[in-house]
């Protein structure tokens, strides 16, 4: 039996052990659910045989892209791995869902299911509306499905993350020299973005969109079918929709691309080219595209006028920091920790974020060099290197301008992880290919540390100082009645294990309820309100 032969029939069988491990992780889930009340962790709610099988099935399906990626002859193979990857990826975000949670995520994910059912009632949605193709995604969704609002809230950004690992492939596709860096990007599961992969966010769900766009940016570039133009076309015009922050990092990106397929050019040229005759190949048509709608869509809204005048207040002194920022530390509950835990705390939450930046800015100083020797293999490449760069600072900008995010959710979300997958596929790939036998093995435990990371850090749990996010339907119905019920009216939602606060203004109840300052917690509150701790 020759050794292809071998490794056929090797894959074979990892893959079916793949499948045989969801299997029976789907079986345990099934007997240990639903939960019957609040869980202070979703992840020792089951059995630890429910990890080992999802994890051992990761494991598995990445071993067989990352043999196909450095294999000599790649076969349709890579396929059943990044297959059982998904699978497992998709048991592991769905787990609300099979827990019996009747939701996941707190005020903000209610608030967009309410906005969808509102827009079924009512056929429109209302002048005010920022996220309207979140919305009008999920009423449509909710409409053919004939599933509940919060069952359809709960697989929408599972079915994203699943088209974020798609698009990165497609991308790493159509800008990788090589096919075997390529598939590398495949074997990627990327939940960099901690809680937006189990939560509907418009603000998550368009930043796990962008690769698709670059994708028919790189695909309608030259001779490419109109369709590829008119496709990336109608998704600029539509991406301020789904949400003006990412919308406005885009602009700038659309941009910094240009400049750089016109800095290749000059490159390839004689050193006699001007900057004037670089500045005349720079097509300026998907940036403006991007512009107008941009500026057409926020231009309706209050945030126009906010940004503007929060950044003159800025520039003229009258704003000295960043509101909100106190929430940083209810995100990451640092206060009396040291700095060794601080920074433990932050590799739980953020070490597959550090993995991927850290090995993209490898593959750059690879890209630069070889820019520099003016190797055709990296153009596409170098023209990706300007957007990944600028996405950061910009989106750092539209935080500080428009003072109304909070750090937490500016690093959950970082925008800067969009482009990473593609660049950490080139990186590893030049970096370990040239080992035949320890280079997969290196690559296939990066990768596999990654996804943990990733795993451990998507829901919140005492791993990392956070409440379960969980919902009941008690918290549910209980806020409804009380909001019936209250006088004067209750303006706020409800939270799942914390406190919401109606008076106007919402104020804060303070911390350890002001027992270090007042004998009571009403004296912490200038006028009456309502307190509720909801009780789990």
């Amino acid at each position: 039996m020759s050794s292809q032969q071998s490794a056929t029939r090797l894959l074979k069988l990892v893959c079916c052990v793949c499948f045989l491990l969801i299997a029976v992780a789907l079986l345990l889930i099934e007997r240990y659910s639903p939960a019957t009340g609040y869980e202070l962790s979703i992840y020792s709610s089951l059995p630890a045989a429910v990890w080992v099988c999802l994890i051992a099935a990761l494991a598995g399906g990445t071993v067989i892209v990352v043999h196909q990626a450095f294999a000599g002859n790649q076969t349709r193979y890579w396929v059943a791995g990044f297959l059982a990857l998904t699978f497992a990826l998709c048991v592991i975000l769905l787990l609300p869902a099979f827990r019996g949670y009747y939701l996941y995520g707190a005020l903000d994910t209610k608030t967009h299911t309410d906005f969808a059912e509102d827009l079924l009632s009512r056929g429109h949605f209302e002048p005010d509306n920022q996220y309207p193709i979140t919305h009008i995604l999920l009423a449509q969704l909710v409409h053919a499905s004939g599933a509940s609002p919060q069952m359809v809230s709960e697989y929408i950004p599972v079915f994203f993350t699943v088209l974020f690992m798609l698009f990165s492939y497609l991308l790493a596709s159509s800008v990788m020299p090589k096919t075997g860096s390529a598939l590398l990007a495949a074997a990627t599961t990327p939940l960099f973005f901690n809680y937006y992969h189990v939560c509907t966010y418009p603000q998550s769900l368009s930043v796990m969109a962008l690769p698709l766009l670059f994708y028919l940016y790189f695909k309608g570039s030259g001779s490419a079918s109109m369709a590829f133009r008119i496709a990336f076309v109608t998704l600029l015009l539509l991406f301020p929709y789904f949400h003006p922050a990412p919308a406005g990092v885009l602009v700038v990106s659309l941009l910094g691309a240009e400049i750089a397929k016109a800095l290749w050019r000059r490159r390839e040229q004689t050193s006699s080219t001007t900057m004037e005759n670089v500045a005349d190949r720079i097509s300026l048509e998907p940036t403006l595209i991007a512009s107008v709608a941009f500026l057409t869509w926020i231009s309706s809204h209050g945030i126009f006028y906010k940004t503007i005048w929060n950044t003159l207040a800025w520039l003229r002194g009258e704003i000295e920091g960043i509101p909100r920022v106190a929430e940083v530390e209810t995100l990451l509950q640092t206060t009396g920790l040291g700095i060794g835990d601080q920074f433990v705390l932050a590799l739980k939450m953020y070490g597959d974020n550090l993995v991927y930046l850290s090995l993209s800015m490898a593959a750059l100083v690879i890209v630069a060099k070889r820019f520099l020797e003016r190797r055709a293999e990296v153009r596409n490449l170098s023209t990706l290197s300007m957007p990944f760069l600028i996405s950061g600072p910009a989106w750092v900008l539209i935080f500080a301008s428009t003072l109304s995010v909070t750090l937490g959710r500016l690093l959950g979300s970082n925008i800067m992880m969009w482009a990473t997958p593609v660049f950490a596929a080139f990186a590893l790939y030049e970096l370990f290919g040239r080992w035949k036998k320890a280079g997969p093995v290196a690559v296939t435990a990066i990768l596999l540390c990654s996804s943990v990371f990733g795993i451990f850090g998507v829901y919140h749990s005492p791993f990392i100082l956070q409440t379960n996010w969980q919902i009941t339907r008690q918290d549910v119905e209980g806020s409804r009645w009380f909001v019936a019920r209250a006088r004067p009216p209750f303006d706020r939602g409800f939270a799942s294990l914390g406190v919401a606060s109606t008076i106007p203004g919402r104020f804060p109840v303070p911390e350890h309820f002001g027992y270090r300052e007042h004998r009571t917690l009403g004296e912490s509150f200038p006028m009456d309100t309502y307190v509720v701790l909801t009780e789990a």
